[in-house]
C-alpha cells in the first residue's frame, strides 16, 4: 500500500490481518500500522496506525477504539483518523472545529460530538485467537 485512500482498517481484527504476522507494516507515506509490545501485567496490547510518532488510532481486542490527534489537528491527521474508523463513524471540521459523527441506529437517529483527544469509541470485539507476545 502506499496511498491513504488504499487504507481501510474498521477494527482489531482488520488491523492484525493487515500486520500479516509482522509487529509493524508501512501504510502511507508517514504512517504505519503497529502492534504494540506487552507492558508488564498489560492484558489489553493494542495495534495502532502511527502517523509520525502519535499513535492516532489504537484497536483492542475488546472492540474499544482509542483516537489521538496528538493535538496535530491536521486535513491529514484527520483524513487518517477517518478512514480507520469503525464502521457508521466519521470525523468532520465545522467552523474549525473537530467533530465526530455517528450514523443512526435502530431508532435512525445520528449523533455529532466534538472530537477531544484520547476519546474512545466502541467497536465490533475480535473473534481471533488471543496473540502470544513476548515481553
Amino acid at each position: 500500500m502506499g496511498r491513504v485512500q488504499d487504507i481501510r482498517i474498521e477494527s482489531y481484527d482488520d488491523a492484525v490481518g493487515q500486520l500479516k504476522g509482522k509487529n509493524e507494516r508501512r501504510l502511507c507515506h508517514n504512517t504505519r500500522l503497529v502492534q504494540l509490545q506487552r507492558i508488564r501485567d498489560a492484558s489489553e496490547v493494542p495495534v495502532c496506525v502511527r502517523f509520525h510518532a502519535t499513535d492516532i488510532v489504537a484497536y483492542y481486542r475488546d472492540g474499544m477504539v482509542m483516537l489521538d490527534s496528538g493535538g496535530y489537528r491536521t486535513v491529514t491527521t484527520k483524513r487518517r483518523i477517518n478512514r480507520c474508523l469503525p464502521v457508521g463513524y466519521s470525523l468532520y471540521q465545522e467552523r474549525k472545529v473537530w467533530k465526530l459523527h455517528r450514523e443512526g441506529n435502530r431508532e435512525r437517529t445520528t449523533s455529532v460530538r466534538p472530537y477531544e483527544d484520547l476519546m474512545t469509541l466502541h467497536g465490533v470485539p475480535s473473534v481471533l485467537p488471543e496473540l502470544d507476545l513476548h515481553v
